[in-house]
């Protein structure tokens, strides 16, 4: 499901995101958009995504993103791939911020997604705490 989050979010903007046969994340074609992690530690598991919003695109010339070494498959972000379309405006990272949290709460059927400010501050992009699940009507 957080996949169908990246890829709502990148429906607004006008880009069809999709998912890939072989590679997790969210792909646009043969360019990855945005990874997907998951993570469990002493009976703990966490989960998480980076969605490529306006990165400086040369730092993924020095490493492998994502393990995957296959000349065909690139990275992207959403201001290369709005770039060829000057009449569409670039979002704002913030914008970005709060349209995954209204689809994350819409997709999870959440009250409320909390941004973690302090996290912001540490360099992260985003940290969320999660409000309780509504309750479904009898």
């Amino acid at each position: 499901q957080i996949e169908e989050v990246v890829i709502q979010v990148l429906g607004t903007y006008g880009i069809k995101g999709s998912r890939h046969d072989e590679y997790t994340g969210v792909w646009v074609g043969d360019e990855k958009v945005a990874a997907i992690g998951l993570s469990a530690s002493k009976w703990i598991t966490m989960h998480g995504f980076a969605l490529n919003v306006s990165p400086e695109m040369s730092d993924f010339d020095r490493i492998i993103p994502c393990g995957i070494d296959d000349p065909t498959k690139s990275v992207t972000s959403i201001k290369e791939l709005l770039s060829s379309s000057p009449d569409t405006p670039q979002p704002q990272l913030s914008q970005v911020r709060e349209n995954i949290i209204q689809t994350f709460a819409r997709q999870f059927e959440y009250q409320k997604v909390y941004y973690h400010t302090e996290l912001s501050e540490k360099g992260s992009s985003f940290g969320f705490n999660i409000g309780k699940k509504q309750a479904k009507p009898a």
